[in-house]
């Protein structure tokens, strides 16, 4: 209820005051209105039954306390402000003439009344704002009290007591009420003023907050500046890397048939585009055994081609690292004996390396290296790695183009060669021929041997394990048995254990099935039992691959017939 109240007789009205300080001191106005108005209510009532001689007074006071408070109310701040310090002056300057008689001095419980429209001003004027108005509603309160005693109003309300205005009870009374007023009006204004104080730190805490956020924003700005200017930059050099490409491709191209001239113009040229003090570049390169490294082909500082020449394994240093993982590496801080630059003044050693592979088809071709006294940003290494990509691809064309070169020599002189041989071939073919046929005439007379031999003579086949593999006709007639028989029959079998012993029988066989031919008059026994003598001739066969006896040939026929 009371929240209501507040917020329709007081919020409502200073809602829309941007300013704290006036909003806080026209809220203290609505209240001294308000309190004023049912001061005068109630004191009304009890002077028109007390008093009637004040009844116009105070009926005036409270019409000009209402007036003053719908003033405020309705927006017009200042002006009701000042309208109800002047009220207040003004009734009080009525009440005290009229408790006054001709010649009689001003009534001490009035004077110090006064005490009130003085708190009045200082409760609803700013010091600092409306200082104007607050010296004139205080002047205003002195001068009325000054012009009591020149007041043509002395007793002009008949029937007034004045005695009883003049006696201690009155002023004790007069006393308490401005006292309580007073120190009520200064509470107020002491709160209202701590609240301000408070709002005063709260906003200066948030001025400060704001100040911060200010100087964050100012900061996050300088920033963004210097990112749009690197960004600006670094979009310049991306342009500039447009016709790098070009000039590179067009020097690159100048020299499509010498690998040497286009490495060392590649190498110097994007060494000057990105603004480095030295550049290398290694080629892999494949020896016949397998053995691959990366060689320097070409160098380049101070302006200068470099003659230098230097080989390392694709497992080596940086150069082997960057090759083997295709990526770049920007290195700083390098210590010094890596390596030095000399110039009119002396030697210097760069503290920046950046390494980027030359990668073609999505394989690494190569590795170039540049080194400078100045980091390696962004933009610049990928300019660098654009055209070390650029000049893979011409030196792998150049390089392709030399093996085909090669290779189109090679044919030709594979070619020339081919030609040489097919006349020799010929020539061969020729006397292939020739000697083919006196094979096959030869062959014939062996054939005719062969017929002959095996008509006439007894002949077996035996392996190393002493096993028969063949044997014709004439053999099986001579030794009574079939065929099948000694098919499956051993050599030693055939041997009388009387004419010949074991060992002499192995020893025999081993030299046999070394290699070594035998021919002599040798004894067997036939199927019967009898014993025959045989002029016979072993022939051991030798595997030309192997060199190994693979089998061995019996030639044989009877000395006399068996006995």
């Amino acid at each position: 209820m009371i929240n209501r109240l507040y917020q329709f007789f007081i919020h409502n009205s200073i809602k829309d005051i941007e300013d704290p300080i006036i909003r806080r001191k026209v809220k203290l106005a609505l209240i001294i209105s308000l309190v004023f108005l049912f001061s005068s209510f109630n004191s009304s009532i009890s002077i028109i039954f007390g008093s009637p001689a004040l009844t116009p007074v105070i009926i005036a006071s409270l019409v000009a306390h209402l007036v003053t408070y719908l003033i405020i109310f309705m927006g017009y701040h200042l002006q009701g402000r000042f309208l109800l310090a002047l009220i207040v002056n003004v009734v009080l300057f009525i009440f005290h003439t009229a408790a006054i008689r001709e010649g009689e001095l001003p009534l001490a419980s009035f004077s110090f009344a006064t005490l009130v429209p003085l708190s009045v001003g200082v409760s609803i004027f700013s010091y600092t704002k409306e200082r104007f108005f607050l010296f004139f509603c205080t002047g205003a309160s002195v001068v009325s009290l000054i012009l009591v005693p020149f007041s043509p109003f002395k007793g002009f309300i008949e029937g007034l007591n004045y005695e009883v205005l003049r006696s201690d009870f009155i002023f004790a009374i007069v006393v308490i009420i401005v006292s309580i007023t007073s120190v009520i009006l200064l509470f107020l204004n002491s709160r209202e003023e701590e609240k301000s104080f408070q709002q005063y730190q709260e906003t200066l805490e948030r001025l400060e907050l704001r100040q911060k956020e200010i100087e964050q924003s100012n900061q996050e700005l300088l920033k963004s500046v210097e990112s749009l200017k690197t960004l600006q930059q670094s979009e310049e050099k991306r342009q500039k890397s447009v016709l790098y490409q070009a000039e590179l491709s067009e020097v690159l191209r100048a020299h499509s048939d010498d690998l040497e001239k286009a490495c060392d113009r590649a190498t110097a040229l994007i060494t000057r585009y990105i603004q480095a003090d030295a550049g290398a570049l290694f080629i892999h390169q494949e020896e016949e055994n397998g053995t691959q490294y990366l060689e320097m082909v070409a160098c380049y500082a101070n302006g200068r081609r470099k003659y230098l020449h230097k080989k390392f394994a694709t497992t080596e240093g940086l150069v082997g690292q960057v090759f083997m993982e295709k990526a770049y590496i920007c290195a700083s801080n390098v210590p010094e004996e890596h390596l030095s630059i000399a110039s009119g003044l002396g030697e210097h050693a760069p503290t920046h390396l950046l390494l980027v592979p030359m990668m073609y088809s999505g394989n690494a071709i190569g590795v170039m290296e540049f080194a400078s006294f100045r980091p390696f940003d962004r933009v610049t290494i990928e300019i660098a790695d654009r055209l070390s990509d650029l000049t893979a691809a011409v030196v792998s064309g150049i390089r392709n183009n030399q093996r085909t070169r090669k290779l189109l020599e090679q044919t030709q002189q594979q070619a020339e060669d081919l030609r040489a041989r097919e006349e020799e071939m010929r020539q061969n073919m020729e006397e292939l021929v020739a000697t083919q046929e006196e094979m096959s005439r030869i062959n014939n007379e062996l054939s005719y041997k062969s017929v002959a031999m095996d008509s006439l003579l007894a002949i077996a086949e035996l392996d190393k394990n002493k096993n028969f593999l063949s044997v014709n006709d004439n053999f099986v007639q001579i030794l009574g048995y079939t065929k099948q028989e000694l098919l499956s029959m051993k050599h030693y079998e055939l041997v009388p254990e009387d004419v010949y012993s074991d060992q002499e029988y192995e020893l025999w066989w081993e030299k046999l099935i070394s290699g070594r031919s035998f021919v002599d008059e040798i004894v067997r026994k036939t199927k019967n039992g009898t014993k025959i003598t045989l002029r016979s001739y072993y022939q051991p066969i030798i595997s030309p691959a192997t060199q190994e006896v693979t089998k061995i040939i019996k030639y044989c026929y009877p000395v006399n017939d068996p006995a």
